[in-house]
């Protein structure tokens, strides 16, 4: 037997070769109809496989407007085979997809059995991400630990080294700062016994530029020197430079005065080095006295 479904308002003819081929068509029209809203006038017929001849024909309305297609189609196509087939046949059967259709349409029949064994295959499909994605996420976690343990211990030792370099560049600043205290405190006592007791160093230093100047330029000494030093008169120079190069006491009361002096004598400039004692006396002019006179020797020298 042969089945035609001709669409009556695109005149679309589709051909089946089986009932069962036409039923699975009749549903997958009213599928399409009912997932888009709309609705078809077809007809249907049943013919003689050899003769061509029309056993059955009928309009039908998909979606129907009254009842359901299946109630409408359960006797159609029985002709030939006595009648009741339809009611007969188990749910899996009628939805045995045909291996083959003649349509202009695109009808794809699709088989049953084929759809059960592809939903395994997509499942199998939908779970290899999940499990393929695990795999670098967690080799990418341990190289990323390997990398922040590796930079921490790096971090560790850094730390180590500034806090030992640190401790023994603070321990060679404590012990220069110790040795040079200690040399400070050795070397102190000689200043201090040159500054402190010559608190009035100032004052004698200005009495015994005066006396220079009066001595070398062979001037009357009498306010200089004490009455008991004999006076022995100097050659009379011009003085270019008086320093001072050294100021000692003896105790409170004495100092040793050392000058260098340079002089014009004879056209000629010279530099000598004089030394002399002074002595403190309140009934003196100036609070000083010259007790003993200056003994000139070379400088340097």
């Amino acid at each position: 037997m042969t089945f035609q479904v001709t669409n009556l308002q695109t005149n679309k003819i589709s051909e089946f070769t089986n009932r069962a081929q036409f039923l699975y068509e009749m549903e997958q029209i009213e599928t399409r109809h009912l997932a888009t809203n709309t609705m078809g006038r077809y007809k249907i017929s049943h013919l003689n496989a050899k003769t061509n001849e029309v056993l059955e024909e009928k309009t039908v309305e998909i979606p129907p407007t009254e009842g359901d297609l299946q109630q409408s189609l359960k006797d159609f196509g029985l002709v030939a085979e006595g009648g009741g087939l339809f009611s007969r046949r188990k749910p899996k059967q009628s939805l045995k997809v045909p291996s083959q259709s003649v349509s202009e349409e695109d009808s794809n029949p699709v088989n049953i059995d084929e759809v059960e064994q592809v939903s395994p295959i997509s499942d199998t499909k939908t779970n290899l991400p999940t499990s393929n994605s695990v795999v670098p996420s967690s080799s990418y976690t341990g190289s990323k630990l390997n990398i922040v343990s590796f930079g921490k211990i790096v971090a560790w030792l850094v730390v180590l080294f500034l806090a030992l370099y640190g401790a023994g560049v603070s321990h060679t600043i404590a012990v220069g700062l110790k040795t040079g205290a200690i040399k400070a405190t050795q070397s102190t006592p000689k200043q201090t016994s040159t500054v402190n007791d010559m608190s009035d160093e100032h004052e004698v230093d200005v009495f015994s530029r005066y006396f220079i100047g009066a001595y070398l330029t062979n001037s009357d000494l009498n306010n200089f020197i004490s009455s008991k030093v004999s006076n022995k008169p100097f050659d009379k120079v011009t003085t270019t430079a008086v320093l001072l190069e050294k100021a000692q006491t003896k105790d409170k009361q004495t100092y040793e005065m050392t000058y260098v002096v340079s002089y014009n004598k004879d056209d000629k400039t010279k530099s000598s080095r004089f030394k002399f004692t002074v002595k403190k006396a309140k009934k003196a002019m100036y609070g000083y006295e010259v007790t003993k006179l200056p003994k000139e020797s070379d400088y340097p020298g």
